[in-house]
């Protein structure tokens, strides 16, 4: 089934497009005592959101917190390319915005030479352009290095926590599925 959410005044095209495959890469309501993020539901978790009724959340207040929380901080409008807002909005669900972009300066360190980034998982100006520059030059490079970041990512949190070690393979294979699903990489 696939979902979709359409543009207004308040979502861009291109965010609707990204929650709309976050909503299908989540699952529904889970409280497995072994994940970090406690109770979980659409990909927010009690942990990163105390004030939210996980159990009571709705989709539409999940679009709005992936919107708030993690689209606009990483301003992710900016981005030539939808597939990579995508893959980054993917991974600021996961990881968070600070996990995230460690792994967006891990990943755009790996594929350009000059200025090197500091992995400090502040999202500020060099980092942006860093990024932007990288989608307009190297598209499918610059998408390839931040998903093989983000499973990389992964694996960290697991070695920092090894009851999360369960739930690696599925964290690991939404930047797979991604991949199987990216769409117009290079200008959209």
């Amino acid at each position: 089934m696939t979902l979709h959410i359409y543009p207004s005044s308040d979502y861009s095209p291109s965010f609707c497009i990204a929650a709309a495959r976050i909503l299908e890469l989540e699952g529904g309501f889970s409280e497995d005592p072994e994940d970090p993020g406690h109770a979980t539901k659409y990909g927010i978790s009690q942990r990163a959101n105390p004030n939210v009724n996980i159990n009571k959340l709705t989709r539409t207040e999940a679009i709005e917190i992936y919107h708030q929380s993690y689209w606009l901080p990483l301003q992710l409008d900016s981005l030539p390319s939808t597939s990579i807002a995508t893959l980054v909005l993917n991974g600021a669900v996961l990881f968070g915005v600070y996990g995230a972009t460690r792994a967006i300066q891990r990943g755009l360190n790996d594929i350009t030479p000059t200025p090197q980034l500091k992995i400090d998982g502040i999202y500020g100006p060099l980092t942006q352009v860093t990024l932007i520059s990288a989608c307009q030059l190297h598209p499918i490079l610059t998408w390839h290095a931040i998903a093989a970041s983000f499973k990389l990512r992964a694996a960290f949190v697991v070695g920092d926590n090894p009851t999360s070690r369960k739930f690696r393979e599925g964290w690991c294979s939404r930047f797979t599925a991604s991949l199987e699903n990216r769409v117009n990489l290079h200008i959209g």
